[in-house]
C-alpha cells in the first residue's frame, strides 16, 4: 500500500476523523436521496425499524434479542403468491358466479353448485331430469327460473350445458328408465 493510504487508515482511527467521515458519507447519501427512497420503500412494503427490517438487521449484526426465535418474513414474491392462493381459495357466492353468460349457462352453473348438496342415491350424487326440472322451477333464484311449460326442454338443455362446461366433474347419462341423469363425479 502507498504511504498516503497508510496515513489515511491511521487518521480513520481518530474518533474526531471518524465522526467527520461519517457525516461526509451521510451527506453524500442525503444528497443522492437514498434515505428518502428507503423511507418510501419501507412505507410501501409496510415495514419500518419497528417491524421485521429492524429485527432482521439486528439479527444479521448479531445483536438481536430474537436470535433463537427469529422468524423471517416471506419474500415479496412469496407474499404475492400467498395472496393469489388465498384469492383462489375464497368461495364465490352464487351471485358472483352467475353474473355472466346466457340463461342456460347461468342455470348450468347453478345446477353444478347444487349437485354436491343432493342426497346420495345408490352411492352416487346425481339428479334425474325430473329433479332438475323441479330445481329450475322452485329452487333457483327467481330471475333464473323457468316456466312449467318449458321446464322439460330447459332441464335437458341445462343438464347438457352443465356437462359441457364441467366435463371433469359432471357426467350426463340415462338411467334404467330412460331418463336423463346428471351425475357429480367425486374424486376426479
Amino acid at each position: 500500500m502507498s504511504v498516503k493510504v497508510e496515513e489515511f487508515k491511521e487518521l480513520l482511527k481518530d474518533p474526531e476523523v471518524q465522526e467527520y467521515f461519517k457525516r461526509m458519507i451521510q451527506n453524500c447519501l442525503v444528497d443522492a436521496g437514498i434515505f428518502t427512497r428507503l423511507n418510501m420503500i419501507e412505507e410501501n412494503l409496510g415495514a419500518d425499524e419497528f417491524h421485521c427490517v429492524g429485527r432482521d438487521l439486528a439479527f444479521e449484526s448479531g445483536i438481536s434479542e430474537y436470535d433463537e426465535e427469529r422468524e423471517p418474513l416471506p419474500t415479496i414474491p412469496e407474499r404475492v403468491k400467498s395472496i393469489y392462493t388465498d384469492l383462489n381459495d375464497i368461495s364465490c357466492t352464487s351471485k358472483v358466479i352467475y353474473v355472466s353468460g346466457n340463461e342456460t349457462e347461468i342455470r348450468a352453473r347453478l345446477l353444478y353448485e347444487k349437485l354436491p348438496e343432493v342426497k346420495y342415491k345408490n352411492g352416487k350424487l346425481f339428479m334425474t331430469s325430473k329433479e332438475v326440472q323441479e330445481f329450475l322451477l322452485n329452487e333457483v333464484p327467481e330471475e333464473h327460473r323457468t316456466t312449467k311449460k318449458a321446464s322439460r326442454k330447459v332441464a335437458n338443455d341445462v343438464m347438457r350445458k352443465a356437462a359441457e362446461i364441467y366435463p371433469e366433474v359432471l357426467k350426463l347419462s340415462k338411467n334404467t328408465k330412460g331418463l336423463n341423469v346428471i351425475e357429480y363425479l367425486e374424486n376426479r
